[in-house]
């Protein structure tokens, strides 16, 4: 016996003792991802009223911000700063939101009929900030900036205040990737914050349902992906075109027009056949009558604007069952 073999022959014997000594894991499901217990959060100031919204409701602009101490000088402002607000019907004292409407500068649609359906939903809206009104001179409010989500910039709308409360939400204790549909209420992604378009925990979402639909500040959601949202997406889609086998393969599977999968000796597979998958979980913090501003709360994967999402049963819903 070599000393190749001998030494094989002693790796063997320890590793198939240590094997043995290994418990095997408690798995509930292959498909589902478990947690010890779940764990409770609250929701941040800044996650209240930073997080933006959609609304259809039509903003005064009677009030604006119409620059600062330092203008020209500086053209952004934030905490701590002074302002100066143009317009009427303020007083001493009045403790003020400041919003920005919105447009996307990239005219790019992330998911085939994205603009559509956000025109549906109403006016993308960011939070910028607050400010309280410490005094009156000629024509101008001189306002101080007490909070800034980002620099405040002329134009800015300035409105009443907007109260929003800490929302209390669970991370799931157990997930399942392929759960059944829930037929309670569909949405879907129409934008993430900022216009991204991948976006994970911690991050703002707008849902195009909200209190016309039912939706109520603590709601959750579920959000999906079918294996055919793919097919939409011009980049996405070039997928369709790469070769999927191996050349150790006698016959390699190939995509096929309509980008179903030709196995040899076996019927079409069509990819719509294929299981929609769970990606992850939202809260909803805010409620207009047509959208919802939530709030990812658990993410497996990127979640992509156009995403669908679904409402679930939550710690929240006192008549619900718990998750």
């Amino acid at each position: 016996m070599n000393m190749k073999t001998v030494i094989a022959s002693i790796v063997l014997a320890l590793g198939g003792s240590l094997f043995a000594q290994q418990p095997v894991p408690n798995v509930m499901s292959a498909s589902t991802v478990t947690r010890p217990q779940s764990l409770q959060r609250t929701t941040t100031f800044s996650d209240q009223y930073c997080a933006g919204f959609i609304s259809k409701e039509q903003f005064s602009r009677k009030n604006i911000v119409g620059g600062g101490i330092d203008t020209p000088d500086t053209a952004r402002f934030n905490t701590g700063d002074y302002v100066f607000i143009m317009g009427e019907g303020l007083k001493t004292g009045d403790k003020l939101s400041v919003v920005r409407e919105l447009r996307d500068p990239n005219r790019y649609e992330l998911f085939k009929g994205e603009q559509r359906m956000l025109r549906s939903t109403g006016q993308p809206y960011g939070d910028v900030g607050h400010v309280t009104i410490i005094g009156h001179q000629n024509n101008s409010f001189i306002g101080m900036v007490d909070f800034s989500c980002e620099p405040l910039l002329a134009g800015d709308l300035v409105v009443p205040m907007m109260q929003r409360a800490q929302v209390n939400y669970e991370l799931p204790s157990h997930f399942e990737r392929f759960p059944p549909p829930n037929k309670d209420l569909d949405a879907r992604i129409v934008m993430a914050k900022d216009f991204d378009f991948f976006v994970g925990n911690g991050e703002k979402v707008y849902l195009n349902v909200g209190s016309q639909k039912g939706v109520k500040v603590g709601d959750y959601f579920r959000i999906t992906r079918s294996f055919t949202a793919n097919m939409s997406s011009e980049v996405d889609a070039l997928s369709y075109k790469s070769p999927m086998g191996d050349d150790t393969q006698k016959t390699e599977p190939q995509f096929q027009t309509g980008h179903d999968i030709t196995y040899p000796g076996h019927p079409v597979v069509k990819i719509k056949d294929f299981p929609r998958v769970a990606l992850g979980e939202a809260v909803v913090l805010s409620v207009t009558p047509t959208s919802s501003t939530a709030m990812v709360t658990f993410a497996l994967q990127d979640m992509h604007a156009g995403d669908m999402a679904e409402k679930i049963p939550g710690p929240n819903d006192t008549t619900a069952e718990q998750k």
